[in-house]
């Protein structure tokens, strides 16, 4: 079983909101993520479980779809795990562990950057990328658990076609 991440299927659900909290309120959490100068910054603020938490609003609604949405492609997906497993990769870095092209990874970074994923700092003529969102390590590894758990295989093979 690869899912490390639960004993049983039926209690996955609130697991999994559990482990998503304790993670966000875990001051072992904030040392992990640092800021370019190298001091720690502030992460994931304690915030009530999901369940206790009034109805999202509209507009907060439409910003989390954008993150999702940012994050819902494959190729981001890989560069994001990339770098956490790493911490600060180059373009070029990237390039070669992904096995993509500089400017297809370039690309992908920006639209990251553009939502406040990743960012990044000069060092000499190279520019080095890193993770600076502590939650996205999170959402990552959730989605990750998600599909081993429940063993899902969501390819395009397997989706049901449209008519």
């Amino acid at each position: 079983m690869a899912g490390w991440c639960f004993t049983g299927v039926e209690s996955i659900r609130s697991e999994c909101l559990d482990y998503y909290t304790l993670s966000c309120n875990s001051q072992a959490r904030i040392s992990l993520f640092k800021n370019p100068e190298g001091s720690h910054m502030e992460s994931c603020r304690p915030k009530l479980p999901l369940a206790a938490r009034p109805l999202i609003g509209a507009l907060d609604a439409e910003r989390v779809g954008s993150l999702f949405k940012s994050l819902a492609h494959p190729t981001r997906l890989r560069l994001l795990h990339s770098l956490i497993r790493v911490d600060e990769l180059s373009v070029g870095e990237l390039a070669d562990e992904t096995g993509m092209t500089v400017q297809a990874v370039s690309n992908q970074l920006q639209r990251l950057a553009e939502v406040g994923v990743v960012g990044k700092r000069r060092d000499g003529l190279q520019v080095m990328y890193r993770v600076i969102d502590p939650c996205v390590p999170v959402l990552l590894e959730r989605g990750w658990c998600h599909i081993d758990e429940y063993a899902l295989d969501l390819s395009p093979v397997n989706s049901p076609k449209s008519v």
